[in-house]
């Protein structure tokens, strides 16, 4: 059982790759909250799977390792899959021929700036009959309902960041100059150094009151929506705290869609 339970924790995610000739470096993230073991590493095609390395790599959470391996000769147009010691699997990371010698990067794990976002992490749920539902995954919100937003952020800094009620997330209608946010509850809040927190989005306004309906926020333009992280707030630093701001251009959800 606790097997089990240390395998469904393990989160191991392949963050980006490069091939130079007949040399293939990976790096491997624990996205996870426990120390994980890199078991192995296969490369797949259409008609082939080969077990490539057994790398016995140790990642720490929240921290990347490059792991070195030898590409087959005849091996084009293949993915990567990585395994821990206990069995998980990374998400399947596809290399086109026509990207060799190319530095690609996995789309999930971009990093511009202190803060990370899972965007795999993104979730709304309804407050109906006075209280909050279960989460559904955020990208086919519907029209008329009070809402709120879950997502993950990783402080992938060496600092302290406190966030304060400014801090928003805002739907932005494609079609036309309408823009509704959600700001969040319990500021300020501390993301730790090389952690992961979920944080919440529900009021209408900064600082607004989080036990009164009156403050949540509905949708009510329908069709495609971009979304905007906006993060205000200020880093702890050894010589006392400094401004800290950081935007986050998200996906884009479907509002009324299914």
């Amino acid at each position: 059982m606790q097997l089990t339970q240390q395998k469904a924790q393990e989160k191991l995610t392949i963050k980006y790759a490069i091939q130079t000739d007949s040399n293939l470096d990976i790096f491997l993230s624990n996205m996870g909250d426990d120390q994980l073991k890199v078991g192995a590493v296969y490369l797949k095609n259409e008609t082939t799977s080969i077990f490539v390395s057994a790398p016995d790599e140790i990642i720490n959470p929240y921290r990347t390792e490059k792991v070195t391996v030898t590409v087959p000769p005849g091996m084009n147009n293949f993915s990567i899959v990585a395994s821990t010691e206990l069995g998980t699997l990374s998400k399947e990371y596809f290399i086109p021929a026509s990207e060799q010698d190319l530095l690609v990067y996995d789309t999930e794990n971009i990093i511009l700036g202190s803060l990370q976002l899972r965007f795999t992490s993104f979730e709304y749920s309804l407050y109906q009959n006075g209280q909050w539902g279960a989460w559904t995954f955020g990208f086919a919100p519907p029209l008329g309902e009070y809402i709120q937003w879950r997502v993950e952020i990783v402080n992938i800094s060496n600092e302290t960041i406190r966030l304060n009620n400014l801090t928003s997330l805002t739907l932005s209608d494609c079609n036309g100059p309408s823009e509704v946010s959600w700001f969040v509850i319990n500021s300020p809040i501390t993301l730790d150094a090389n952690s992961t927190s979920s944080i919440l989005y529900r009021v209408q306004t900064a600082g607004g009151d989080a036990t009164k309906s009156a403050q949540f926020v509905k949708i009510l333009s329908g069709g495609n929506q971009m979304v905007f992280l906006t993060f205000f707030g200020t880093t702890q630093t050894a010589t006392g705290a400094k401004p800290f701001g950081q935007t986050i251009p998200f996906l884009s959800v479907i509002s009324g869609g299914s």
